[in-house]
């Protein structure tokens, strides 16, 4: 058996474990912790940064509380209706692959592809009182669903939350 076949077998195995692992024995929200440090320490990206000045340029003329409640809108609206929903793999999930905003941008993605898309094109606007927001189903056969939250006009206000789903956890973005 060569060295090759050695490592091939060895990374099918430890995809296996981890896979497992994951799903069974990991709590669920551990698992989102490794997404959240994704959008923690945002590089500039000049595509998302003129994108977002460009999303929000009808709400140059409002006052300032007016303006942020429009930015915000604005966001939510494109991320929904110009990403395409697209299901993650199972490996995609569990190996939490895919989840850079460019990405998303390009080929579209899941709930958390698109609630990090969202927080990107926000950041990179100025905004800081932004939350990831995480969603339980209660029948285990079905998918748990990530959106996001901001502080609008004295009040939290979620974008993209499933209202059938308890909130199960909320963490700031940094």
């Amino acid at each position: 058996m060569g060295l090759k076949s050695k490592l091939f077998k060895f990374s099918v195995i430890f995809i296996c474990i981890y896979s497992i692992a994951t799903i069974f024995f990991i709590p669920r929200n551990m698992v989102y912790v490794k997404m959240i440090s994704l959008s923690q320490n945002i590089k500039d990206y000049p595509e998302l940064k003129q994108l977002a000045l460009e999303i929000v340029k009808p709400c140059q003329d409002y006052d300032r509380d007016l303006k942020y409640h429009c930015m915000y809108r604005m966001v939510a609206d494109f991320v929904e209706r110009n990403i395409t929903y697209v299901p993650d793999s199972f490996l995609e999930e569990v190996l939490m692959l895919n989840n850079d905003p460019l990405h998303t941008l390009r080929y579209g993605g899941d709930c958390e592809n698109k609630a990090i898309l969202a927080i990107d094109l926000l950041k990179q606007l100025g905004f800081k009182n932004l939350y990831f927001v995480f969603q339980d189903d209660p029948d285990p056969f079905k998918t748990d669903h990530m959106c996001y939250m901001v502080y609008d006009m004295g009040r939290f206000v979620t974008y993209n939350c499933d209202p059938t789903k308890p909130i199960s956890q909320v963490m700031q973005v940094v």
